[in-house]
């Protein structure tokens, strides 16, 4: 409970100047909405835009398998070799031939090559069920946990 705490307290926006704000929200841009005719920027309690590294290195503190994976599932919003990777159907040494196969079908491969991504996949569950988590904490018991964090630093 305190990891989910201490996570959201990462990106919880707090603020001496903090308003309730309800209403529809359009993105303006990457890191601010319109909320029924308000600005908002999105930033930590610290004033930190919440850019994806800021975000990964926030999180990574505490889950280090961030830092990887955002790494090589990066490689695939690029163009890279994970790209060709996951095509190649099957190699042949002798003439240094790869051969690829593109469909609506995985080529055949060991159970091992899906570990990594079932693995992964878990752990990002149950970190999305900690952020949940501690969002609902905070809405619905907010003065509890506004209680229960460190001061932030001006």
């Amino acid at each position: 409970m305190k990891l989910a705490l201490l996570i959201f307290a990462a990106i919880l926006p707090l603020s001496a100047h903090a308003q309730d704000i309800s209403g529809r929200a359009i993105a303006i841009d990457g890191d601010s909405l319109d909320m029924a005719g308000i600005g908002v920027r999105l930033k930590d309690r610290d004033g930190k835009k919440m850019s994806d590294a800021y975000l990964r290195e926030r999180l990574a503190t505490s889950h280090p398998w961030i830092s990887p994976v955002y790494e090589r599932t990066s490689d695939f919003v690029h163009l890279s070799g994970r790209h060709f990777d996951v095509s190649i159907a099957r190699t042949d040494d002798e003439t240094r031939m790869a051969y690829f196969q593109i469909s609506g079908h995985d080529p055949q491969r060991p159970d091992e090559t899906y570990f990594e991504v079932v693995d992964t996949f878990f752990e990002a569950t149950k970190l999305a069920s900690l952020l949940i988590l501690a969002f609902l904490m905070a809405r619905h018991q907010r003065e509890q946990v506004l209680a229960s964090m460190p001061e932030s630093k001006p």
